[in-house]
Parts: structure tokens; C-alpha cells; sequence
């Protein structure tokens, strides 16, 4: 059992991979191969503004994806916050859960603007708040220069 627990201690990184992302905050023209799954942590830390008054919040996402199809992927996703200072001290807890789905019509290259279909549901917890997002995933490549615009419909 030892020997199988350093084994896959060992392979385990040679197994892991990156998303090459260009942007922060903007989505890119991509979606998931058919059959492959994805695994991904975000982590973001913020204040509102400098100043040490203000809350520190922290949300860490934990996003399991899959691609149906080579145009068609499919997520779901949890999201856990925590608020600390200014009067909003909350426990890290379970804020809320989200599933998305991505449809990307055409590939890269063959209509004149690279479009994605982006619909995202969300279950905020603690409320009854229920919440649907669309997108427009747009890009478009020039030799080495990318642009990239998401529009956004909450």
C-alpha cells in the first residue's frame, strides 16, 4: 500500500496540466474536447478600497467541466466566501453553487468573429435568490494580437 500512495504521489504532477489564459477576467473562445474533464480552482482575494476599514473578502471556486461535445461543454461549480474586517466578519462558508454551459458555433477561424453561447444558473445560499447569466463570448484573432469581449446579460 505504501509503495501504490508514493507511486501516485509521484505520477500525479506528470498528469496535471494549465489553461493557457490570456485574460483575467474575460472569457476566451475555447470550450473542452469531447470526453475530457477538467478540474479547476480559483482563488481571489479583494478589498473594495485601500483603506484597512473596508472588509477583505476571499472566494475560492472549485469548478468540475466537461466537454460533451467538441462544440459543447458542460460545468458545475461551488463557491466558497469569506468576509473579515469593517463590520462583515463572516466564517468561510458555502456561498453558492452554479451550473454552465458553453456552446461554441463554429471553429476558430471560420466565421469572421469566434462566437461562444455562454449560460450560466446560480443558486445563491442563505436566500432565495436564484440567478441566470448569458453571455457573449467574442474574439478575434489578428496574426499575434488577440481581442477578446464578453457580453454580459444578467
Amino acid at each position: 500500500m505504501r509503495r501504490f500512495v508514493v507511486a501516485l504521489i509521484v505520477m500525479l504532477p506528470a498528469l496535471a496540466r494549465a489553461d493557457r489564459r490570456s485574460f483575467g477576467y474575460t472569457y476566451e473562445y475555447a470550450t473542452l474536447p469531447e470526453g475530457q474533464t477538467e478540474v479547476e480552482i480559483w482563488h481571489t482575494q479583494a478589498r473594495d478600497t485601500w483603506h484597512s476599514d473596508t472588509p477583505e473578502r476571499f472566494e475560492e471556486k472549485i469548478e468540475i467541466e466537461y466537454g460533451v461535445t467538441d462544440r459543447y461543454d458542460i460545468s458545475m461549480y461551488t463557491v466558497f466566501a469569506e468576509a473579515a474586517g469593517g463590520g462583515a466578519d463572516e466564517n468561510l462558508h458555502l456561498d453558492a453553487v452554479r451550473m454552465e454551459n458553453r456552446y461554441r458555433f463554429a471553429d476558430r477561424g471560420e466565421w469572421p468573429v469566434d462566437t461562444i453561447a455562454y449560460l450560466e444558473l446560480a443558486k445563491d445560499f442563505g436566500a432565495s435568490l436564484y440567478e441566470v447569466e448569458a453571455k457573449a463570448i467574442i474574439s478575434r484573432d489578428f496574426d499575434k494580437l488577440l481581442v477578446a469581449a464578453n457580453a454580459i446579460g444578467e
